[in-house]
This record gives C-alpha cells, structure tokens and sequence, in this order.
C-alpha cells in the first residue's frame, strides 16, 4: 500500500536547483542555489490548501555574495519566492528564472497552493505553455515584480467575466 506524502509533517523538499542571477545594472553573474521545502503536511488534495500551520521555506544562497542570502517563510511557494525576489531587487539583483519572467504567472493560483509552475500569458484565455518555477529564462524577459503584477493585470482584465462588461 502506498503512503501520501502529503500526511507527513517531516519537512519535504518541493524544488530546488542551481540558477543564475544578474545585478541589472552592471550585468554581473553568478550561481545560486534556490530551495523550497513544506514544513508541517501538506493538502490532502491539489485543489485544497495545506491545513493551519504548513509553511513553505525558500532557502537563496547567492555565490560569492553572501550578503544578498536570505530563508524566508511563508503561505505558499510563489509568496516565499517573490518575498526573496523583492529582497534582490533591493540591491538590484534577478533571479534569470521562468518565475521571474514579465510574461509569466502562476495561473494557478489560488486553486492550487502548492503550485511550482507558471504559464506565459499569451493571446490566449487558457495558457498553453507551463514552466516550472526555476526553469531557466532569457535575461531580456525577467523583470521586476511590478513589472510582472502590471502584465498579468492586463492579461486578466482582457479575460474577466465578472465585470459584466
């Protein structure tokens, strides 16, 4: 009989892996290693959230630049990534990521809590390409978060239903 990882309130590492990051305005390079890991269990489900008390832990570790290293807790995986990446771009760094894309949002949300991908948004209601989070990006696509929020306000308003408009 197989167990659900989902049950077990052992910390589960969700993503990782080695990525490149970029300080806008000189164009300096270098690794860092992102991890993301759930502490307390998990959904029982995809579409449900994780019960009280479950925290998603992003851990950066930028090489060679020790001070822009940083752990931070939070709700879901996209709100402890994008707190770390509020916290580069305070000293000018991106992470070269899917994630960080201007054309690029976790659709998924908030259905699914635990989602570690983001679609381009496109012309299309339904985007048709997903990436994970960490995949690797054109450093002429990343942008900041505002720049990411303002792209994905236009993309929604064009599709919004709601309005009654």
């Amino acid at each position: 009989m197989l167990m659900s990882t989902s049950h077990t309130t052992e910390p589960q590492r969700l993503f990782g892996r080695d990525v490149t990051c970029i300080h806008r305005r000189s164009g300096e390079r270098t690794a860092a290693t992102v991890t993301c890991i759930r502490r307390g269990r998990g959904p029982d489900h995809a579409m449900q959230a994780p019960p009280p008390g479950t925290l998603y832990t992003l851990t950066l570790q930028v090489h060679g630049h020790a001070e822009l290293d940083t752990t931070v807790n939070a709700a879901t995986p996209w709100d402890a990534l994008t707190t770390t990446r509020e916290h580069l771009e305070q000293h000018e760094w991106f992470l070269a990521i899917a994630a960080a894309r201007r054309d690029c949002w976790p659709i998924q949300l908030p259905r699914r809590h635990e989602a570690t991908t983001v679609a381009e948004l496109s012309d299309r209601r339904v985007p048709q390409h997903w990436q994970g989070f960490l995949a690797d990006a054109d450093p002429n696509d990343i942008g900041t978060l505002a720049e990411q929020q303002h792209r994905y306000q236009i993309w929604l308003s064009r599709y919004d239903t709601t309005s009654g408009s």
